[in-house]
C-alpha cells in the first residue's frame, strides 16, 4: 500500500515505467545520491559518474578525491560550496582560510581579495568580530559593529558560512520560530518550513506541544473541504455563494467538497433537490409580502 516503497519520492510506477530506476533501494545506481534528488536536478539517476548528494557542484567521485563531505556542501563552512572552492577559486575546500592570512576564503572573495594571497589580509577589518569583515558587511547590508545585526542569537558570520540564514532576518524561512531558536534550541532546519516533512510547518508544531523533528505526530492544513474542523468533509451547508439558489450548478460549491447546498435555502425537512425545502422558501416569501405595508 506504499507508492514510494524506498521513500526516494519517486514513486514505484514511475520508477518501473519512467526511469527505469530500482524501485526498492533508494540510489539505484549506487552513486551517493537519491533517485528522486537525481531526477530533480536533471542528473542520471542510473549512472553513478554524476552523483552529487549534496549539490556543490562536485560529483562524489571529486569529493573522494578532495577528501571533503559528499553530503556537506561546504566542508570548511567558510561560505563557499566546496564545488566553487575547487572548479573556481582554486582554494583548499577544508580550510576557511586557505592562504593563512587571517582572513576567511569568503571574506575575501566577496570583499574582492585574493583569498591565495595572505599579503591582503591585514587590511581586512571585522570591527564587531562576528567573522565577516566590514568591507563585506557593508555589501550584505549587515552591520559591521553589531555581532547579530537581526537579534535572532545568532553571529552574522555564523548565519552566513555555518546556517546559510540570513543575517538581517530572524526568522529565515517564515515558520514562525527565530533562527536562533531553530538552531540552539529545537535542532530544526532555519531554511526549511517543515523539517520533518511531515507536512506542518515547524512553529504550528512547537506552538502545539508536537515534534518539529517527528514526521509521525504532523498535523497537515486541512485541505479536505472541512470548513468546520468537524473531522471529515462538509455534508452541505457551508457554501456561502448559492447565488443561483437551485442547488445544481457546481460553481455554487465554494468549498469544493461536491455537496452544493447553503442552509439559507433549504431545512431539516428538505435537503437539495427536495420538494419541502422549496415550499418553505417559497412559503415564507409569500408572507413576507403579505405583511410588507402597501404604499399609499
Amino acid at each position: 500500500n506504499d507508492p514510494d516503497s524506498d521513500d526516494d519520492r519517486l514513486t514505484d510506477g514511475d520508477e518501473v515505467n519512467v526511469y527505469g530506476t530500482d524501485p526498492m533501494s533508494d540510489d539505484t545506481d549506487e552513486g551517493g545520491e537519491k533517485d528522486g534528488d537525481e531526477i530533480d536536478r536533471s542528473r542520471d539517476p542510473n549512472d553513478p559518474a554524476d552523483d552529487d548528494a549534496d549539490d556543490d557542484g562536485l560529483t562524489t567521485a571529486e569529493e573522494a578525491a578532495a577528501n571533503t563531505d559528499p553530503n556537506d556542501p561546504d566542508s570548511d563552512d567558510d561560505g563557499l560550496t566546496d564545488g566553487d572552492e575547487v572548479h573556481v577559486h582554486g582554494t583548499d575546500p577544508n580550510d576557511e582560510d586557505t592562504d593563512g592570512g587571517g582572513a576567511s576564503d569568503f571574506n575575501e572573495v566577496v570583499g574582492g581579495y585574493d583569498p591565495n594571497d595572505d599579503a591582503d589580509d591585514e587590511e581586512q577589518v571585522d570591527t564587531d568580530e562576528d567573522g565577516l569583515t566590514d568591507a563585506v558587511e557593508a555589501i550584505l547590508g549587515t552591520r559591521p559593529d553589531v555581532a547579530d545585526t537581526d537579534g535572532d542569537g545568532l553571529d552574522d558570520g555564523d548565519e552566513v558560512n555555518v546556517h546559510k540564514t540570513d543575517p538581517t532576518l530572524k526568522d529565515s524561512d517564515g515558520d514562525g520560530l527565530e533562527d536562533g531558536d531553530e538552531v540552539l534550541i529545537h535542532d530544526t532546519d532555519p531554511n526549511h518550513v517543515d523539517s520533518d516533512r511531515g507536512g506542518e510547518e515547524d512553529g504550528d508544531e512547537v506552538a502545539a506541544g508536537r515534534d518539529p523533528n517527528d514526521a509521525s505526530d504532523d498535523v497537515p492544513p486541512d485541505t479536505d473541504a472541512d470548513t468546520d474542523d468537524t473531522g471529515g468533509t462538509d455534508t452541505g451547508g457551508t457554501d456561502t455563494a448559492d447565488t443561483d439558489r437551485d442547488d445544481t450548478d457546481p460553481a455554487d460549491d465554494t468549498d469544493g467538497d461536491s455537496v452544493i447546498a447553503d442552509p439559507r435555502w433549504f431545512c431539516a425537512t428538505g435537503g437539495p433537490g427536495s420538494g419541502g425545502g422549496s415550499a418553505l422558501v417559497l412559503g415564507l416569501a409569500l408572507l413576507a409580502a403579505r405583511r410588507r405595508p402597501q404604499r399609499r
